[in-house]
């Protein structure tokens, strides 16, 4: 199975993202777009993984408190003459808390993730062809959401479509599963 721990996201947060995505489509001639549905930010990709009920143990373990993300403009990862287009996303010390806390209980127990350095976003398209200077202009305001679970999931396709299928949910302290 291929795994991955994120957010899943509200639906005042996807809204700020389609938001986004739709200024993005008008600017740019190019992009594969991420379906509403899975719009997730990225704690860490573990990849393949054959047992998902060994890494949920091990998350199940992870302690943190709720908190806000602020979502702003746009920012871009470029790569091979496009660019990942995404939400730029501010959860302060409490998101990378979070993203460490999953990260070092994963590591403890000799589970493998992706070791690239955490950077919170929220990918709106891959391989777009927008310009610097729309990505520039591309101002927005803020929308501020709640955190209060993230999430094991699977990627998969279905139907010929990428689908992230949640495997287990981790409240924050004080919220009922």
């Amino acid at each position: 199975m291929r795994l991955f721990v994120g957010i899943p996201f509200s639906a005042a947060a996807i809204a700020a993202a389609e938001e986004r995505a739709d200024y993005v489509r008008k600017n740019s001639r190019r992009g594969n777009f991420t379906a509403c549905g899975n719009l997730h930010l990225t704690l860490a990709f573990l990849g393949e993984i054959e047992d998902a009920d060994v890494v949920a143990r091990v998350l199940n373990q992870v302690r943190w408190t709720a908190f806000s993300i602020r979502i702003g403009g746009l920012g871009s990862f470029p790569s091979r003459g496009s660019s990942t287009v995404f939400a730029v996303c501010d959860g302060g010390t409490a998101l990378s808390m979070l993203a460490d806390a999953a990260r070092t209980a994963l590591r403890t127990a000799g589970v493998a993730y992706d070791p690239k350095p955490f950077a919170p976003h929220l990918t709106l398209v891959r391989e777009s062809d927008l310009s610097a200077a729309a990505i520039e202009r591309g101002s927005f305001p803020p929308a501020v959401v709640s955190v209060d679970r993230f999430v094991l999931f699977e990627s998969l396709r279905s139907d010929g479509r990428l689908v992230y299928r949640p495997l287990a949910t981790f409240p924050a302290e004080g919220v009922p599963r």
